[in-house]
């Protein structure tokens, strides 16, 4: 017959280890690359003239960045991203802006 005895038992505190895999890097390129999207940006919104342009550039900044965090070198691409991003919503911002000229231009004709 099995006998089942109880053994008393004490444990130590438990002891929690904060692990950080990139021994502190990640904060640090992190804390770069944001002071690195904020210049860039506010330098391309100060030599920006048209007031539409400037919420799109911020939205390009992001777009931009999302992109730049999937590579492998995110301060190394971001800069050429950001900046393609830029010119992709100047270019539909002036398409946009000939388009409605133009559509009112046809507008008043039909309504002479």
């Amino acid at each position: 017959m099995n006998k089942i005895s109880k053994v008393p038992t004490e444990f130590e505190p438990e002891t929690v280890f904060e692990l950080d895999p990139n021994n502190g890097k990640a904060s640090h390129v992190n804390r770069i690359f944001n002071q690195l999207r904020d210049r860039l940006l506010s330098e391309m919104i100060e030599e920006t003239e048209t007031l539409a342009l400037k919420p799109a550039l911020t939205q390009a900044a992001n777009e931009a960045a999302g992109l730049a965090w999937i590579t492998g070198f995110p301060l190394l691409t971001f800069p050429i991203l950001f900046a393609e991003k830029a010119q992709d919503y100047r270019n539909r911002l002036f398409r946009q802006e000939r388009i409605t000229a133009r559509s009112s231009g046809m507008l008043e004709e039909a309504v002479c």
